[in-house]
């Protein structure tokens, strides 16, 4: 299994937090190659703490390639990631 996690961290929380995240969490249906998503709101509001986190999981790292170009997701890059966020980072790894 492959696991995709991404942390956004927005340029004016929470501005666009609500959308960013409803919009997000909508690719779990849209998206055939997903097995697990889960999208959660940060709570801890530390300075280290970035705002949003999204954890996927994939059968394999071509599923992973395949949802990466997808035009769903590139939608929600293009019109919420990076509308709202200021940068975000991400860690790919086999589980």
């Amino acid at each position: 299994m492959i696991v995709h996690i991404v942390f956004f961290k927005l340029k004016n929380y929470p501005v666009g937090i609500k959308e960013l995240k409803e919009n997000i969490a909508a690719l779990k249906d849209k998206i055939k190659e997903i097995r697990e998503f889960q999208v959660g709101e940060d709570f801890s509001r530390e300075d280290r703490s970035y705002d949003l986190a999204l954890y996927s999981a994939f059968d394999t790292k071509e599923d992973l390639e395949s949802y990466a170009i997808n035009k769903d997701h590139l939608e929600v890059i293009n019109n919420y990631v990076k509308v709202y966020c200021d940068h975000t980072k991400v860690v790919d790894f086999e589980k």
